[in-house]
């Protein structure tokens, strides 16, 4: 009840988030459909399975590493509008996920770390243009 009050009052959509995991949910029924069992259909070609030079089923330490980047930025943008708030846990916080996600995303295949880094630019992109669109009051 005190949730529902709180995001009432700062006029937060719980739904938002919501349609936004949905979408992405989708997406990633309909990519893990792909490589797990290919496009089938009319088309004459084999599918090329390479994304700008690298084999989408090989494990690469860059596109990992892209996604660990990302995530750093993002924590760090996050945490500085609350910097007064911030305790020693948040700072390991800032530099241990984004490095435990660049070790667990080097040692699964590079479509992983592309399907995880095309979500958060979708997600960050979809939350700006919100932002920037129907702007509200921020958080303190």
């Amino acid at each position: 009840e005190h949730i529902r009050a709180f995001l009432k009052e700062h006029k937060v959509s719980h739904w938002a988030k919501a349609m936004i995991l949905f979408v992405q949910l989708i997406v990633m029924i309909v990519l893990y459909q792909v490589f797990q069992r290919g496009i089938y259909g009319s088309f004459a070609q084999p599918i090329n399975t390479t994304f700008f030079g690298t084999e989408l089923g090989e494990r690469n330490f860059a596109w990992a590493s892209s996604v660990g980047l990302l995530l750093f930025i993002e924590i760090s943008l996050q945490q500085r509008k609350v910097a007064h708030l911030l305790q020693k846990k948040d700072a390991i916080y800032r530099y241990a996920f984004p490095v435990f996600t660049v070790v667990v995303l080097s040692i699964l295949p590079m479509a992983k770390s592309l399907f995880v880094l095309t979500s958060m630019v979708f997600s960050l992109t979809v939350s700006n243009l919100r932002r920037a669109l129907w702007p509200t009051d921020s958080i303190k």
